[in-house]
């Protein structure tokens, strides 16, 4: 027989090409892996590596499910909430684009229109006297789109008391809210 490595002599064995020696060779090779893998197996009367119990295979495949379960519920709940936020985010970002393209007067102009309200309103009044405490600027909508501006709430100080006024961005309208 002509010496062949045993990866050559079992495609041979597998095709049904080997002779009858070949046969017995690869067949007595198959035999001895088979004893030295039960030997590796069995180590002190021991299997090194154990049949899987069916209770426990069952308990791993739930637990792994439940896993998956609150993975997916987790991800979809984020994915949820990120296209709120999304859409949330969207909606105020066009009302407030909507709202600069109204506007008549900004936030500064806003502070010089409270100042000519008090002026016309006291007399004698020096506007170097008044001081600005506060100018928050909020978005406001009403009906939806249709009328969405900015609406300023200054705060002011004259001779010790204190004003508010909102003003509305796309009127220049100033209401006197509180003077306390």
């Amino acid at each position: 027989m002509k010496i062949l490595n045993f990866d050559e002599l079992y495609e041979k064995y597998k095709n049904g090409n080997a002779t009858d020696e070949e046969c017995e060779y690869v067949e007595a090779e198959i035999a001895k892996a088979r004893r030295l893998a039960a030997i590796i197996d069995e180590q002190d009367g021991k299997r090194v590596i154990e049949p899987a119990k069916e209770e426990q295979v069952k308990k791993s495949v739930l637990g792994f499910m439940r896993h998956t379960k609150r993975r997916v519920a987790l991800i979809a709940t984020i994915s949820l909430i990120l296209l709120i936020a999304i859409g949330i985010g969207s909606f105020y970002g066009f009302a407030a684009i909507k709202a600069s393209n109204r506007s008549v007067c900004d936030r500064d102009e806003a502070i010089e229109l409270v100042k000519k309200w008090m002026h016309n309103t006291h007399e004698g009044i020096d506007l170097n006297d008044i001081r600005v405490i506060e100018v928050d600027t909020d978005l406001a909508l009403h009906h939806g789109f249709s009328k969405v501006f900015f609406e300023y709430d200054v705060e002011i100080e004259y001779k010790g008391e204190e004003y508010e006024f909102w003003i509305n961005s796309a009127s220049g309208e100033i209401r006197l809210v509180d003077r306390d």
